[in-house]
């Protein structure tokens, strides 16, 4: 609201484990007050953090939370309160991206299932998550991207062997829960890494990604 920034990181901390935080920064890029921070713990690592600002002006954080035992999941944490588990019931859960638009902040992320990863697409204080994906298939890494207008976009791989990946799009109908639309491949089997994708204007999505051997 005053024309600043936020940048959220991860850092190695006093527990011996990587902590996820988030700095505010001025318009000219310089430090405002102390780093933000759910708190570092012992024997876990926090990771993959990403943010949203929601209308009210609440900051959230989305991060992945590592066990030196037991399966990861994705925690949220609102800076003025608690950390919290995004979504009981999974057995593990990690790559969470944050988007706050209309009002209201999303949250997506790959959860396990027995036969591989689905994508859940959640209102932050919703009680259900919407499933995005193909049964039996993992899909990973989503990244959304708004529109001025209020639609959401939503990019994310689906695999098909090792590192080679497909990358989709599908756009997103804001609600509790999100309601996906239909998905349409952007690019086939190669192996990929860092989806991304932006809105450019009216129907027109610019999607990026890495590829390496």
């Amino acid at each position: 609201p005053d024309g600043g920034f936020l940048v959220a990181g991860i850092r190695a901390s006093d527990v011996g484990r990587f902590a996820v935080f988030v700095q505010p920064l001025d318009r000219d890029g310089a430090l405002v007050g102390e780093a933000l921070e759910p708190g570092p713990e012992a024997m876990i690592t926090q990771s993959a953090p990403s943010i949203a600002v929601a209308a009210d002006g609440a900051i959230w954080l989305a991060y992945d939370r590592a066990p030196d035992e037991g399966a990861t999941e994705v925690w949220l944490w609102e800076t003025t309160g608690a950390p919290a588990l995004a979504l009981e019931g999974l057995t593990g859960a990690s790559g969470a991206d944050l988007v706050a638009i209309d009002g209201g902040v999303y949250l997506a992320f790959a959860g396990e299932t027995p036969a591989g990863n689905d994508l859940r697409l959640l209102q932050v204080g919703g009680a259900e998550a919407a499933l995005v994906g193909v049964p039996r298939r993992t899909e990973t890494a989503p990244r959304w991207a708004p529109a001025p207008d209020g639609r959401l976009g939503l990019a994310y791989f689906r695999q098909v062997r090792g590192f080679t990946m497909e990358l989709l799009v599908a756009p997103v109908t804001a609600g509790d829960p999100p309601e996906a639309g239909e998905e349409q491949l952007v690019h086939d089997a190669a192996p990929a890494y860092q989806p991304a994708l932006t809105h450019v204007e009216g129907d027109y999505w610019f999607a990026s990604w890495a590829e390496g051997a």
